[in-house]
């Protein structure tokens, strides 16, 4: 009787509207379209049956209606990876409408273990998305800032001032006396622009370190040299606790696949800059000692996007074991866990 009553539901979303395609136990087909709004969203729902298998694309829009069906209906939600689904993107004919009805037929024909399927994030892990998005977005505007002002001084000839002379409004204010008046006025706008950018990323920056302190894994993530709170945010938004990832193994061999650009490039980001600060610390440990041997034969560039996919790997091991980093060193990990305000566990194991 189930199967009756079973239909594939395809739904395309864009910023105001959705395509929403059914096809039913008979193989009939009809469809639907709303707006994304909340009174679109409660409409879409009153159509919806728990027996209903549903599929929609990952976008931030998805997970919001993925957990309405959910709590609402209980009714079976897939959330597909874009990339994944090849033959909507290879299609010659590309309306939302058609979509929608690729996404019904594929959810229809297909078991769900072929399917590009994408682990819904919970609250607590959009939250930590969020947040870290704003700090890189804060960061680059920053930077964007510095960098028209840095050209000010060079436009008036002064070449003798770096970047590295304006990281911080003490060293900025040093320096605005060396520009012409015209130039100076500029500079001064620019300076209230960087100052109220500084702000909002110190108020982003102590909420993440907030929102991080608390987690279970935070206290083993930090005993990793080079973590600190900006990365631990991206690997627990992104990838949360790590356990549903696992590695392609056979015997003694373990295989992990090349180093591609597909994935998050926020975390990227996060991972390459905290490998950086790495490579460049006074003891960085075995990570650090891996980079300079990779150096000699690869290059810096290599080298570093190697030590960063160490790096994630190694965060990986000790966020899944629940386990301290096994070349730790107590008097830094102590110093970080009273600079973060994180509980000190002691030491659980090695990894």
């Amino acid at each position: 009787m189930k199967s009756l009553l079973m239909r594939f539901i395809g739904i395309d979303l864009g910023k105001r509207s959705m395509e929403v395609h059914f096809i039913d136990s008979q193989d009939r087909h009809s469809t639907w379209s709303c707006q994304t709004d909340v009174s679109g969203r409660l409409r879409l729902l009153s159509k919806l049956k728990s027996t209903d298998t549903i599929a929609m694309e990952a976008c931030p829009l998805a997970f919001i209606l993925y957990s309405m069906i959910k709590e609402s209906l209980g009714a079976k939600v897939l959330v597909l990876n874009p990339l994944g689904l090849a033959m909507i993107y290879k299609s010659t004919k590309k309306t939302d409408r058609e979509d929608a009805a690729k996404l019904a037929w594929v959810i229809q024909r297909l078991p769900e273990q072929e399917l590009p399927v994408v682990t819904v994030p919970t609250k607590e892990e959009q939250n930590l998305r969020y947040l870290v998005a704003e700090q890189v977005e804060l960061t680059q505007n920053r930077t964007r800032e510095i960098n028209r002002l840095h050209a000010l001084f060079t436009q008036d000839g002064i070449t003798t001032i770096t970047k590295k002379n304006l990281v911080n409004s003490k060293s900025r204010e040093v320096q605005y006396p060396l520009l012409s008046a015209s130039l100076k006025e500029r500079a001064l706008r620019y300076e209230k622009i960087i100052c109220v950018l500084e702000e909002n990323l110190e108020d982003v920056e102590a909420q993440i370190i907030k929102e991080v302190s608390g987690h279970e894994r935070t206290p083993f993530l930090l005993s990793i040299p080079g973590v600190g709170p900006n990365l631990i945010a991206a690997y627990l938004g992104y990838l949360g606790t790590g356990e549903r990832f696992t590695a392609d193994s056979s015997g003694d061999s373990s295989r992990y696949g090349p180093i591609t650009k597909r994935g998050c490039p926020i975390l990227r980001r996060a991972i390459v800059q905290a490998a950086w600060a790495l490579v460049r610390a006074k003891n960085g440990g075995c990570l650090q000692e891996k980079y300079f041997a990779l150096k000699t034969r690869k290059g810096y560039s290599k080298a570093l996007v190697a030590t960063a996919r160490k790096l994630l790997k190694t965060m990986w091991i000790v966020s899944t074991r629940k386990a301290m980093y096994l070349n730790y060193d107590p008097v830094k990990y102590r110093a970080k866990l009273e600079k973060y305000d994180v509980e000190f566990v002691g030491v659980v194991g090695a990894a």
